[in-house]
């Protein structure tokens, strides 16, 4: 990854209903990403949330413009 300019997103919709070995390999990548500037986003429904998910933002759909801003605003730098 450290080739990659600037950030990368990963957004999966509906996240319970992939396919296990798929949802499998994305958990093991979010969990070894470290200090690499890649965000990892698991959209699920509101009753489908599982205990100890550290956090939860309930946003309606992003255009490509306003999902920019969302991350500007959490470092100060605009995405790749």
């Amino acid at each position: 990854m450290g080739g990659l300019a600037g950030r990368v997103v990963c957004v999966v919709d509906d996240f319970p209903w992939v396919h296990r070995a798929s949802a499998d390999a994305l958990l093991f990548a979010a969990r070894r990403l470290g200090t690499e500037r890649i965000a990892m986003l698991f959209a699920v429904r509101g009753d489908m949330l599982a205990k100890g998910i550290p956090l939860t933002v309930d946003v309606g759909g992003l255009d490509e413009s306003a999902a920019a801003e969302l991350l500007e605003s959490r470092d100060g730098s605009p995405p790749a």
